[in-house]
């Protein structure tokens, strides 16, 4: 038997900036994984929402739908071995912007 002490990682999605009472729906590969309504981005923190995808190693489709701005993207992710952390923002004029990062975003 293999034995494994490792945690399996995570990605970790955050909503950000530009959110102002939005509807988002988040799809995992085929999965959904996330619906919210009346999404607000806290100007105190600049974050409107988080959560947390148990970690399926391997590359990925993260498709994230605004749906009352009628817009989408779709974020090519690969989990590897350590935990994936993923901000999403909108823009002024409503487009979807992502950011990855290896390392945990820092709110005030």
């Amino acid at each position: 038997m293999i034995t494994n002490n490792h945690a399996m990682p995570n990605m970790h999605v955050a909503f950000q900036e530009g959110f102002e009472n939005d509807t988002v729906i988040v799809w995992f590969d085929d999965d959904e994984v996330f619906r919210k309504e009346h999404l607000k981005t806290r100007m105190q923190t600049g974050k409107a929402a988080s959560f947390d995808l148990p970690g399926k190693t391997g590359p990925h489709i993260l498709r994230i739908t605004v749906i009352n701005r009628n817009t989408h993207l779709n974020i090519p992710v690969t989990v590897s071995g350590t935990d994936l952390y993923v901000g999403i923002s909108l823009t002024q004029d409503g487009h979807i912007t992502h950011t990855l990062s290896n390392e945990p975003f820092r709110y005030a």
